[in-house]
């Protein structure tokens, strides 16, 4: 369904794995672990991002129009990635835009590729763009300089490593490359 470039991935997973995955959940990642249980991939879009709206946010379909007119120089080909893609909620949106060579879909947890992957399916996005990723937002596996445009809607919050993770947007975008 994606590709695993964390180097911890492992296709087995032992009683000691198994250990410090639960002592994760409770140390200072706890906003990255929340993310990858099955659940909340679930009801990412069921209610989850639904409170944004409340709160105010203008919604997704305004976010795209904004991302689309700022991504302009990306379009007829360029290279975008959607970090921390969650549920697939704007990568569905950029792929169906047909605007982008390659659309990379990139996050920490396994649970939201997979939703993501699920949504494209029932909804027949084209896949044709998409590369769907596991990565770590801090040790993008991404060539320096190799990224005309990058989506991080509401999900800074989630990055553990906040200033690494900005200098590796930083290191990934082309030169006028657009972060939104």
């Amino acid at each position: 369904v994606y590709f695993d470039l964390l180097p911890s991935a492992s296709a087995t997973i032992g009683v000691e794995d198994l250990a410090n995955e639960l002592r994760d959940a409770w140390n200072s990642r706890m906003q990255t672990q929340f993310f990858r249980t099955p659940a909340m991939a679930f009801l990412y879009e069921r209610g989850w991002r639904q409170q944004f709206n409340t709160a105010g946010f203008p919604g997704i379909d305004k976010e795209f129009e904004e991302v689309a007119e700022f991504f302009a120089p990306a379009a007829d080909g360029g290279t975008v990635v959607d970090l921390s893609c969650g549920s697939g909620l704007m990568t569905r949106r950029l792929c169906r835009a047909g605007r982008y060579g390659s659309v990379l879909a990139l996050d920490y947890s396994e649970a939201m590729l997979r939703e993501t992957s699920k949504r494209f399916d029932e909804e027949a996005v084209p896949r044709e763009a998409l590369t769907l990723c596991r990565a770590d937002a801090a040790a993008l596996p991404l060539q320096s300089g190799a990224v005309d445009a990058l989506h991080a809607g509401a999900a800074m919050h989630c990055w553990p490593q906040l200033e690494a993770s900005l200098a590796e947007v930083h290191r990934v975008l082309k030169p006028g490359g657009r972060f939104f």
